[in-house]
């Protein structure tokens, strides 16, 4: 299950990577899409399976 975790999280990084330029032509709405993902990356480290 780490093992599986570590790859999603390289996966979670190289999409965020690629995705950063979505929202280029509107740094507002690229903002806020940053601060969604860094929220949803931050209850999926806290939640209980993550630990497991």
């Amino acid at each position: 299950m780490r093992g599986f975790v570590n790859r999603l999280e390289h996966v979670m990084k190289q999409a965020e990577e690629i995705a950063r330029d979505d929202f280029e032509d509107d740094p507002e709405i690229a903002r806020l899409d940053r601060e969604a993902e860094d929220r949803r990356t931050q209850v999926i480290r806290s939640s209980p399976e993550h630990a497991a």
